[in-house]
């Protein structure tokens, strides 16, 4: 009842983390070559092999290994469903990969995906909420400046700036400058 579908020849092995971490990247690189086509023909059976290493790992670092690289793929399906206007798929992957970039507490991951997530809905012209949510998750993400490492305070600035971004296009001038002001730090 999981509602997913197995291809019938489908023969389980173990999955190889590794070689699932490669072939996403690869797929990242196509995306933003811009090889829309190789996306499309690659990303489900890439998400379906990040569900399958999720669902053969129960737990250990294997498992938080496969949720982190699930994670990251289903933002590059986001990224990608909300390139190509397919914009509920795209609000069900980056829902998911919030969801398990919280479960192995990574925030950078978390702040990546919500950034996308605001640019779905600013695409979708609800700037409100893309201004809410960039700045909400700012201000939980938000790192301690003197120990914080530069993809920290990237992560936290990005998300500023979007939420500056949305705030702007909203026609919120003040806000916007007063956040783009904070992402400048």
């Amino acid at each position: 009842f999981s509602g997913r579908l197995d291809p019938p020849d489908l023969v389980p092995t173990e999955p190889d983390i590794t070689r699932l971490q490669q072939t996403a990247r690869e797929v990242g690189t196509a995306y933003h070559q811009d090889r829309y086509d190789e996306v499309a023909e690659l990303l489900p059976a890439l998400v379906h092999a990040a569900h399958a290493a999720v669902n053969h790992f129960d737990n250990g670092t294997e498992y938080r290994e496969a949720v982190r690289v699930r994670s990251d793929v289903l933002q590059m399906a986001g990224r990608y469903l909300t390139q190509v206007r397919a914009y509920d798929l795209a609000h069900v992957a980056l829902r998911d990969a919030i969801q398990d970039a919280v479960r192995v507490d990574d925030m950078e991951a978390v702040a990546a995906a919500v950034y996308q997530q605001g640019w779905l809905l600013m695409r979708q012209g609800r700037l409100d909420e893309a201004e809410q949510v960039s700045i909400a998750t700012a201000d939980v993400v938000e790192p301690r400046i003197s120990r914080a490492t530069r993809p920290a305070l990237g992560a936290w600035g990005k998300l500023l700036v979007h939420g500056s971004a949305a705030a702007a296009r909203n026609n919120r001038p003040a806000e916007a400058r007063e956040i783009l002001r904070l992402g400048r730090t």
